[in-house]
């Protein structure tokens, strides 16, 4: 994962997103405050797409939402059978959820809690910004297939999973070994 554009100033942002801020500047990952502080988003150059991510906290429940934007628009001839293939992919996730605007064809991924008392750590953020991208690199191929090949929603989940367990099976070897 890459993260290629530069960050802007800080503005003044609720404790929960400068939690997310120093995250995301500790690990140097370029980021932009949007909105006057409401949100923060960060560019991030996956394996198989390049994706925008927005943090932002919801009122009045305090609730952090991570949104990956996934940058194509699903034609309008195309959208049930792409629902279907979202619909059978959030019933995997645990954590997260794809959506999909049917007036415009846009896809998110969705990952929300809500801030009992304090920040997410670091550790959290760490794991969020992981799953999001995993989930999103690994069932963005099976999407596209869906979309511009017409493959069948259900074999799309199976090569969508498949593609899904493989990147976290290269981030398992990718980590050092503990005694």
């Amino acid at each position: 994962m890459t993260n290629p554009t530069p960050a802007t100033a800080p503005a003044v942002l609720n404790p929960t997103l400068e939690t997310v801020r120093q995250f995301l500047a500790g690990s140097s990952l370029i980021h932009h405050v949007e909105g006057g502080g409401e949100a923060l988003s960060v560019r991030m150059v996956l394996s198989h797409v390049t994706v925008n991510l927005f943090y932002q906290v919801t009122q009045p429940r305090e609730l952090l939402e991570l949104i990956c934007r996934v940058p194509v628009s699903i034609p309008p001839a195309r959208r049930a059978a792409v629902v279907e293939f979202l619909m059978r992919v959030n019933f995997i996730l645990r954590n997260a959820r794809f959506l999909l605007d049917y007036s415009d064809g846009e896809v998110s991924l969705r990952m929300s809690a809500e801030i009992v008392e304090t920040p997410p750590t670091e550790g959290q953020l760490a794991c969020w910004l992981f799953s999001a991208c995993t989930v999103v690199d690994g069932f963005f191929p099976a999407l596209m297939a869906v979309t511009f090949a017409r493959m069948n929603p259900a074999q799309a989940v199976e090569q969508g999973e498949a593609a899904y367990e493989e990147l976290l099976q290269a981030k398992k070897s990718d980590e050092p070994e503990t005694e």
